[in-house]
């Protein structure tokens, strides 16, 4: 394996083959970031750690609200669970939350 000297595709400056540039910190060889157990969801639907916690966290609090709701339902028949705590509503967020979707929107 020989280390050639050639140019620089960003400064110009001489670098060797498959080295950082010394003087603008151009590399051709950068690896891809390691995808791993922990970060695999979080790359697959696109997003950062802190907006996957704010999506999970809506989500959670959302059926802890539809929890109490329904549990106040099943002992009160006649008091009606609130707007977005309903079986439908909740089924419907559900679907726009997954996984899946959230991924197909990050790509559009």
């Amino acid at each position: 394996m020989s280390n050639e000297v050639c140019p620089c595709p960003s400064c110009g400056s001489a670098m060797e083959d498959s080295q950082e540039c010394q003087f603008c910190g151009y590399c051709e060889y950068k690896e891809e970031p390691k995808i791993n157990f922990w970060n695999e969801h979080l790359h697959y639907v696109g997003e950062t750690y802190w907006q996957h916690a704010l999506v999970a966290g809506k989500l959670s609090l959302r059926l802890l609200a539809s929890s109490v709701a329904q549990a106040i339902h099943a002992l009160l028949p006649f008091v009606r669970p609130p707007f977005g705590t309903d079986v439908c509503s909740l089924s419907e967020y559900i679907e726009t939350v997954k996984p899946e979707v959230r991924a197909q929107c990050k790509e559009e």
